[in-house]
């Protein structure tokens, strides 16, 4: 950036977002393999996950799952409706060599109950559905320090999954028990 495009104190004259380049770079086949992970995962485990602080939550992948082709960023196949991971046709396309382009996934912690789809490479979270505890006659601040610890209870969880997904990605592992399982499991060998 030339010093005429910045303003006094250095920073960037120009307020368009496209003008800055993406600060998180991402692999293009991490997330697919985040998304393949988290349905090996959730059947392998019983879709059972255990946190650090020794509470356990719950999680499943539910009523979505788009594929695309590798090389492609359009949806190729859409499953949707009860149990779409657990179809013959979703385990074809996966077989098949399509990568999970998004899903629903579900995750339950006590009694709170949540939905989130996961799209995208850069793991985007979309159409939250969030438990509601509080009545609607409740204190408007009360119903908003309700919803700002439930969107980052939902964030935890996805991001317990993740690191979870990371640390089994970077172990040395990988290559010789998880990915082999993970591919017996997509042919339908498991």
């Amino acid at each position: 950036m030339t010093d005429a495009a910045l303003d006094d104190a250095g920073l960037p004259r120009s307020t368009d977002v496209d003008d800055f380049p993406d600060p998180t770079p991402t692999l293009p086949h991490l997330v697919t393999e985040f998304f393949a992970w988290l349905w090996y995962a959730s059947e392998r485990d019983g879709g059972t996950f255990a946190v650090g602080d020794g509470s356990v939550f719950t999680y499943w992948i539910d009523d979505r799952l788009s594929f695309r082709l590798p090389d492609e960023d359009k949806a190729r196949a859409v499953l949707t409706g009860e149990s779409a991971a657990a179809t013959l046709e979703a385990r074809a396309a996966l077989a098949g060599g399509k990568v999970v382009r998004d899903l629903r996934l579900a995750l339950k912690r006590e009694e709170r109950e949540y939905a989130v789809t996961l799209r995208g490479l850069h793991l985007d979270l979309q159409g939250a559905k969030l438990p509601a505890e509080l009545k609607a006659s409740d204190d408007v601040s009360e119903v908003l320090l309700e919803r700002m610890f439930l969107v980052d209870e939902l964030w935890f969880l996805v991001g317990s999954l993740y690191r979870r997904f990371a640390a089994e990605r970077t172990s040395a592992a990988w290559d010789t028990d998880h990915l082999p399982a993970m591919r017996q499991w997509a042919a339908g060998q498991d």
